[in-house]
């Protein structure tokens, strides 16, 4: 379809067909991978990988999926290394990088800081739209849960697997995501998600970044 125009009926019936067959491909996947982790036939092929690296190549992927959006990227100057399966690291990333282009489609920023605190790499992906509320909070990486968008239009993007197998996947390589949000009824209250993966053993102990101290208390003015 090289000769026709950009606008024909037939460049758009085939990149809508692609687009769908992308979108089952992954629901298929999903539910192969979910079947693995039931079963413990999931293995993390793990290896010592830059993951300044594998989050700047995500970003990268995740941005051509939106022209709505601008996604926005802090890393170290220095690489961060941990133990892990680039593959499915960047897998868990996208998953959040998608949530955020599509349950806030009015964010026309994203963030995603990459940094060192201690001996972790923690990774945070932040929106800027209406939140999540509250009471969906404690059920987000349930299997099979769906937020509703905050456009109040059903989700057709997926099964409700993609956030738990994310968590299962960051729990596989020793570390823990959370979720913080607040629910608004106007723009930029946003939902963050953090992760925090160990660093590779080379790294810890090597000296880490400076944390701020306490200060000691002064004494009362007399």
């Amino acid at each position: 379809f090289a000769d026709q125009p950009a606008d024909s009926p037939a460049r758009n019936y085939t990149a809508r067909a692609y687009r769908q067959a992308r979108r089952l491909k992954r629901l298929v996947q999903d539910l192969m991978d979910v079947r693995r982790l039931q079963n413990g036939g999931f293995r993390l092929e793990t290896e010592r990988m830059a993951l300044d690296q594998v989050v700047a190549e995500a970003v990268e992927a995740a941005q051509t999926m939106t022209t709505e959006q601008t996604i926005h990227l802090e890393r170290p100057d220095t690489p961060l290394f941990v133990a892990g399966d680039a593959a499915r690291l960047e897998q868990v990333l996208l998953n959040l990088l998608t949530n955020a282009i599509t349950y806030a489609p009015r964010s026309k920023r994203i963030d995603v800081r990459l940094r060192r605190v201690g001996n972790e790499a923690e990774l945070h992906v932040r929106d800027y739209g209406q939140g999540i509320a509250a009471a969906e909070l404690p059920q987000i990486f349930s299997r099979f849960y769906q937020v509703a968008r905050a456009d109040n239009r059903p989700s057709r993007r997926g099964l409700g697997l993609g956030l738990y197998i994310a968590r299962e996947l960051v729990v596989a390589h020793g570390g823990r995501i959370e979720v913080t949000s607040v629910e608004g009824t106007s723009e930029g209250h946003g939902t963050t998600f953090t992760i925090r993966l160990p660093l590779a053993p080379d790294q810890t102990t090597a000296t880490a970044a400076p944390q701020p101290q306490p200060q000691p208390e002064q004494p009362p003015m007399a």
